[in-house]
């Protein structure tokens, strides 16, 4: 039997489907991924893939000529929308993403429990298919090789998003701490503009492959990261993960028993979350979500962790 998911965006969301592929490939569903082509790097080491389609190559011969029994739609927006009404299939879903319950606990904090983003991709599949599925953990597969080679021992960090309210803003002084106080070399990961003098620290600006990043960090002795695709990584290549919550929420259905970090440092606010996704501007104009959460308390759990 032939299964095809779509889901085009973020890298986050396209790693999160690793779980459902894989307890689909051990009842011998034969898989497909429609996503984007900037999604390649998360996706391409995924043995449990067995075709990958980008939707910039889909065109009106591609749905007349494709064939799948199953058709689910994980993204559920227009783009994906176009696609999924025009193929022919057995039988097709779209993913129910209970928009309301999460408007409510991002403009009220009002947080009426539902199901987090990879159990709503299962139930959608399951839904589909008429089966049951067994969800493992999450797994992410590096490239096979990379280009740089990092000094062991080694902690890594992700600490800046293309969000403001998700990005931490004591970077430099954790830097600072690491340095001064173990003997740690450090691999900065991810979208940042930070400005680093030291031969202990390498950052991985986020021009270099994704997935061969991954394979750097492989031996990494912990990550601490911010709510972002590498809070992801981490955990799905079982390095101990030490996730910071900003102007986000660990309840928002980005974090489960299938890909939960280690650790969760977030504040309860009266303003949080004060979004679902990231903002540039804090609400309240104070910042507290990030500013409250110390470098030395998250120096601390550091060490604690490194010393466990």
């Amino acid at each position: 039997m032939d299964i095809t998911l779509i889901r085009l965006s973020s890298f986050g969301d396209v790693v999160l489907t690793q779980p459902v592929f894989k307890a689909l490939k051990k009842l011998n569903f034969h898989t497909t991924l429609i996503t984007k082509k900037k999604m390649h790097p998360v996706v391409r080491n995924n043995k449990d893939i067995d075709r990958i389609v980008f939707i910039e190559d889909i065109d009106d011969k591609f749905i007349s000529d494709f064939h799948t029994d199953y058709l689910v739609d994980l993204q559920m927006n227009v783009s994906s929308q176009t696609i999924y009404r025009q193929m022919k299939t057995i039988r097709k879903k779209v993913i129910r993403k209970y928009y309301f319950k999460r408007w409510l606990f991002v403009n009220t904090r009002l947080y009426l429990k539902y199901p987090d983003v990879i159990t709503r991709y299962r139930d959608a599949v399951e839904q589909t298919a008429k089966i049951k599925l067994d969800l493992e953990k999450l797994e992410f597969s590096p490239a096979p090789a990379a280009d740089i080679n990092v000094k062991e021992p080694y902690v890594t960090l992700s600490l800046i998003s293309k969000w403001k309210t998700k990005s931490y803003p004591y970077a430099l002084e954790l830097v600072d701490l690491i340095l001064n106080n173990t003997d740690f070399n450090i691999v900065i990961l991810g979208e940042n503009d930070l400005e680093i003098s030291s031969e202990r620290v390498i950052n991985i600006k986020e021009d270099f492959p994704i997935d061969k990043s991954a394979f750097i960090i492989r031996n990494s002795r912990l990550m601490v990261t911010v709510d972002s695709l590498w809070m992801h990584i981490s955990i799905g290549m079982k390095i101990p993960t030490i996730a910071i919550f900003g102007a986000t929420s660990s309840r928002l259905g980005f974090v489960s028993r299938y890909n939960k970090p280690d650790i969760i440092m977030e504040k309860f606010l009266f303003c949080r979350p004060c979004t679902a996704i990231g903002n540039d501007i804090c609400p309240v104009m104070n910042f507290q979500c990030m500013k409250s959460i110390k470098p030395e308390e998250v120096f601390k759990i550091i060490r604690n962790e490194c010393n466990s």
